[in-house]
């Protein structure tokens, strides 16, 4: 019979195993999110900049607007490491929409973000 010690040791080598493989085969997420808009309403043709992590042009190909019904593309004016500047699309109406990321590479999903921006 093996000793609670033993035992706790063998489950933090385990453990630590684990954590170690998942940072040395580069699994840890990496995934580009939005956290905020600025402003947070605008009109068509307005530039609105979106903060967040991991949004430089080598991970973000581009990104839309939608309301749910369908996506609206819209025109990246500047992009950096924490943000991106984006034109409305002269063509939307008033309304929420959400912003959705469209991320660079083949066979990539897009990614919905918590924030919505307000068409006036």
């Amino acid at each position: 019979m093996l000793s609670r010690r033993f035992k706790l040791w063998l489950l933090t080598i385990a453990i630590a195993t684990v954590f170690a493989s998942v940072f040395l085969a580069g699994t840890v997420s990496t995934r580009s999110s939005i956290v905020r808009l600025e402003p947070d309403s605008g009109s068509p043709g307005d530039v609105i900049i979106a903060y967040g992590v991991n949004l430089d042009s080598s991970r973000v190909e581009d990104l839309s607007l939608t309301d749910g019904n369908g996506h609206a593309l819209v025109t990246i004016v500047q992009q950096s490491e924490t943000s991106i500047r984006f034109r409305i699309p002269a063509m939307l109406t008033k309304g929420r929409y959400t912003l959705v990321i469209h991320p660079a590479g083949r066979y990539t999903t897009s990614i919905e973000q918590p924030v919505t921006l307000t068409v006036n």
